[in-house]
């Protein structure tokens, strides 16, 4: 991942050229791995707090953390949620498992006070295939919850996922259909592969940004100052794409964008709410520069690639929609694809998803 040039020259870009936010800030860097991002922001932050749960990775960061000769960058290993980041009376950093007697531990490690350290920014690169599979969404909303300070950042703060139709026929007929007649003259269906686990996952793919077949719609925005999950649904939003004519459409295919902006929560608060922000000063968000990270087809490659799903019937025929004409009046119809879309974890404990995608009608 951090040889992907648009995710890693992202973050980079945004730190160095908004120093001024990050210049004696205590940052939270959630999911740190080999810590490339703290490493980035320890250049001007007054130190660095990199979480990761896993173990053989963060190893690495440390030494990383070395050779750099880095000294205000402070690793932890262990899943956020299970323990709480603490700070004593001598500025020192403690990462203590929930179940412990805070107070028996104090008086053991010979500590004064110990108490909840709170951040300036939290920067994550939480964002997984699809936005949601295998991400971390859950622990970044639980940080901003618990660690961030009223006037902080998270880094990125805003998702933006987008979708469009896509004609991926050409694949279906070379890879599904083709096994349906005789070759060389020879019955072969046996291969054919298994369309209801062809039709039900998802591709995770390069886009063939030429087989795009109508315009793109950004279906749902995600504000993480603001957001939460609801009833356990990461997403839960209808939406309709008009249909050009001479098109068609076997599948939809998804992607996102990150957006970078120099906006703290108090700001975001103040735009989401529509108040007056004559009384508070947001002068100085024009001299920082934002930055947007896309994993569009139409950008630059990166490791997120963009998702496909195929659209099917109930009995896992694929679906293949187009333009009508319509004859009395010698003009094109353009009919507009309407669906809704449900994405979910597969349970309480798992990084999986669930995506449920239902084209209600056509609507002429």
């Amino acid at each position: 991942m951090i040889l992907d040039k648009s995710r890693t020259s992202c973050y980079y870009e945004f730190i160095h050229r908004n120093k001024d936010i990050f210049k004696n800030k205590i940052v939270l860097d959630i999911g740190c791995a080999t810590c490339i991002l703290s490493l980035f922001c320890a250049e001007y932050a007054k130190f660095v707090v990199g979480i990761d749960n896993a173990d053989k990775i963060l190893n690495k960061g440390k030494i990383i953390i070395e050779k750099n000769n880095v000294n205000n960058i402070f690793i932890f290993q262990g899943k956020l949620e299970n323990n709480n980041i603490y700070i004593d009376e001598n500025n020192k950093i403690y990462y203590i498992n929930k179940k412990k007697d805070i107070e028996n531990y104090k008086k053991i490690n010979n500590i004064q006070e110990l108490n909840i350290l709170k951040f300036d920014i939290i920067i994550s690169e939480w964002m997984g295939y699809f936005l949601f599979y295998e991400c971390m969404i859950d622990t970044i909303l639980y940080a901003r919850d618990f660690y961030l300070k009223p006037d902080g950042y998270i880094v990125p703060n805003k998702v933006q996922l987008y979708v469009a139709g896509y004609n991926d026929i050409d694949y279906i007929n070379s890879n599904i259909f083709i096994w349906d007649k005789p070759l060389y003259n020879k019955d072969l269906s046996e291969l054919k592969p298994n369309c209801k686990t062809f039709m039900e996952n998802a591709k995770v793919m390069y886009i063939d940004k030429f087989n795009v077949t109508t315009d793109i719609i950004n279906y749902y925005t995600i504000d993480l100052y603001t957001y939460n999950k609801n009833d356990n649904l990461y997403v839960e939003k209808s939406f309709e794409i008009p249909i050009k004519p001479g098109k068609k459409i076997t599948s939809l295919c998804f992607y996102f964008d990150c957006l970078f902006e120099p906006i703290h929560m108090k700001q975001s608060l103040l735009i989401t709410n529509g108040e007056n922000n004559e009384n508070y000063n947001t002068n100085n968000i024009d001299n920082y520069q934002k930055q947007i990270l896309s994993t569009s087809m139409f950008s630059e490659k990166t490791h997120w690639k963009q998702i496909l799903l195929h659209l099917h019937y109930s009995d896992y025929n694929i679906v293949n929609i187009c333009s009508s004409h319509n004859e009395q009046s010698n003009e094109t119809s353009h009919p507009s694809l309407c669906a809704s879309i449900y994405i979910a974890p597969t349970n309480v404990y798992s990084r999986n998803i669930n995506v449920m995608l239902q084209v209600k009608k056509t609507k002429i």
